[in-house]
């Protein structure tokens, strides 16, 4: 899993912040229905924390081996608090904003995650409610921790809104990269826990191994259910934030590397593991029509300005861990 943000599996990797998780449900003697953290006002329990671990492992497989560092625990536990933590900040922010939900907007989008869900990191329904009742996991739980990108949607979209036609078309007119697609990347990695490891499977395909099938066999990554061959897009050679933050950065430097159609990179360390990355093609910038470049701008400006508010609302926040 490299994606930074937007889909499901790139919204799950954002909900972690890179954190490792461990297993062990309710570590350290704390009672569900102790608070491990206040913010402003409204409480974190010891078991929505535990729920929201075990949500993590359903989507994180490939971090089992790195489980059960009693050392690490601390800082780990900490790390999946503070998303916690910002998750209740984002909610909070849109109910100062009057931005709600509606139930039926919750159930809605938990249907269509987990519809992307089968395919993308599961095999069929089957396997994936096998797998929430092996980690414990209820509907409640995975509704719960899917609705957080919804507040991130309904926030952006407010402030999208909010702008003006003269603003916008001064944003455009001071950042020009926003009437255009940028070039980009189609990409599929494989996904490895060591850099023996990824050495070994490189040689393979070098030898001639199938880079699908080699994914199916080894990669860690839930893109191997469809045999690493996704194509996985990353955009490239825009001066646009947040959408050249779609990948993790060392995952992005590596595959800026690569300059032909069907070449494969050498080992690329991130904190998801080691990564094979194989090029499909490079595809130009083209211009985009007056309109799209208008509503191009118009979301820039608007998620700007959202991620403003929020950073002004996390500040003045009043939060206390108990961790």
């Amino acid at each position: 899993m490299f994606f930074k943000q937007k889909s499901v599996i790139a919204l799950i990797a954002a909900l972690v912040l890179g954190a490792v998780v461990f297993a062990v449900v309710g570590y350290g003697g704390q009672g569900a229905k102790a608070v491990v953290a206040e913010v402003n006002g409204d409480e974190i329990t010891r078991g929505e924390l535990d729920d929201y671990i075990n949500v993590l492992r359903l989507f994180m497989p490939n971090l089992e081996p790195m489980l059960g560092d009693e050392a690490r625990r601390p800082m780990l536990e900490g790390q999946i608090l503070e998303a916690m933590v910002e998750n209740l900040l984002l909610k909070q922010a849109a109910a100062q904003l009057n931005v709600t939900v509606s139930e039926a907007e919750l159930q809605g989008f938990y249907e269509m995650s987990r519809a992307q869900m089968i395919g993308q990191a599961f095999a069929s329904e089957e396997e994936l409610t096998a797998k929430m009742q092996e980690l414990q996991i209820n509907e409640e739980a995975l509704i719960a921790f899917l609705g957080n990108g919804i507040y991130t949607e309904k926030l952006e979209a407010h402030f999208i809104s909010a702008a003006t036609d003269e603003e916008i078309q001064q944003f455009l007119t001071e950042n020009p990269a926003y009437g255009e697609n940028p070039a980009m990347l189609e990409l599929s990695h494989i996904l490895l826990a060591t850099e023996e490891e990824a050495l070994a499977a490189r040689e393979r395909l070098t030898a001639g191994a199938d880079f699908g099938d080699l994914a199916v066999e080894l990669s860690t990554d839930p893109s191997a259910k469809n045999e690493g061959e996704r194509g996985y897009r990353g955009y490239l050679g825009a001066e646009i934030p947040e959408v050249n933050q779609m990948f993790v950065e060392e995952f992005m430097a590596g595959a800026n590397e690569l300059e032909n159609d069907g070449e494969i990179s050498p080992p690329v360390e991130s904190e998801f593991g080691w990564h094979l990355i194989k090029l499909h093609k490079r595809l130009p910038s083209t211009e985009l029509t007056p309109e799209e470049s208008r509503q191009n701008a118009a979301r820039a400006l608007g998620m700007q300005r959202a991620g403003e508010f929020m950073q002004t609302f996390q500040t003045e926040a009043l939060i206390e861990r108990r961790l």
